[in-house]
């Protein structure tokens, strides 16, 4: 999708193309080939494949059983998924066509993850406040500490400028945004909850090949945003699919992929996965 459809599509609702079924809340999706990988909380068999595009369950790919489920990416030119574990502290790197695990330590409190343009895998660290990057292989390559009004990371994706987008913001702080950070942790623009069209819980970013960014709002909505961060649509609410509350998001071209997970009486309960079509 390129900026110039963007902006002649701005005012046209994307079609919900397709709904996985129900059935475990959603901590991760990835898309890889014509495959679709979704991560759910059930105590095995967590991570499903699903065949794009008529999305039939294929199978369940063996990975290491996550004590803490957080979030999930994928490489393209690895072939390979990444886990976050936040309890146990680690990322699992699975390759998708042989199974073959590896793990390496994160040290900090690991939560988002995204893999950036050049394969390495960037990790949010919430409590501590920080970014890390990490190689295919998990060596540390660098550590990016947050100045202090970005409190509470969620998940942050990096530009090809060398930019950060970061969500951020927990029930307890003033206020949660969607902002740009620079190499050196330094805030710049925002889009936050006191803006018009407001984002109130934003948890999960995807950005695409123009830098527009898509910012699932954990409230009832996600949004798209221009490269600074000037909200241009709203993709998906209520209105045109959404049942509950999105969580995690993957683009994979013309297709937007949403983790809509119900919460009740203080927990996840059940997810599903819309597929809205953004050329529609």
């Amino acid at each position: 999708m390129n900026a110039v459809h963007v902006c002649s599509a701005a005012c046209i609702a994307p079609r919900l193309e397709h709904v996985l079924p129900d059935g475990e809340p959603v901590w991760g999706l990835a898309s890889l080939g014509d495959h679709l990988f979704v991560l759910r909380s059930r105590s095995a068999d967590q991570l499903e494949v699903c065949h794009v595009p008529d999305y039939t369950f294929e199978r369940h790919l063996r990975v290491p059983k996550l004590s803490g489920l957080a979030d999930m990416a994928s490489s393209h030119r690895d072939r390979c998924l990444y886990l976050v574990d936040c309890v146990v502290k680690v990322v699992h790197r699975v390759d998708v066509d042989t199974g073959t695990p590896t793990s390496w330590p994160v040290y900090d409190d690991p939560w988002g993850i995204s893999v950036t343009a050049s394969s390495n895998v960037l990790i949010t660290c919430d409590e501590a406040c920080k970014l890390k990057l990490f190689s295919p292989a998990g060596n540390l390559l660098r550590e990016v500490a947050l100045y202090p009004d970005v409190v509470n990371p969620c998940h942050a994706v990096e530009r090809t400028d060398g930019k950060f987008v970061v969500c951020h913001g927990a029930e307890t702080d003033a206020f949660r945004r969607v902002c740009l950070v620079n190499a050196d942790g330094s805030p710049g623009i925002s889009y936050s909850s006191g803006a018009a069209g407001q984002v109130v819980k934003p948890c999960h970013l995807a950005v695409d090949q123009d830098g527009f960014v898509f910012a699932a709002d954990a409230d009832d909505q996600v949004l798209m945003l221009s490269p600074r961060l000037g909200c241009i649509w709203e993709v998906a609410s209520p209105g045109n699919g959404l049942r509950w509350k999105p969580w995690r998001l993957c683009l994979d071209g013309r297709r937007l992929y949403v983790a809509d997970n119900e919460f009740e009486g203080e927990r996840w309960a059940t997810g599903r996965v819309a597929v809205f079509d953004l050329n529609a």
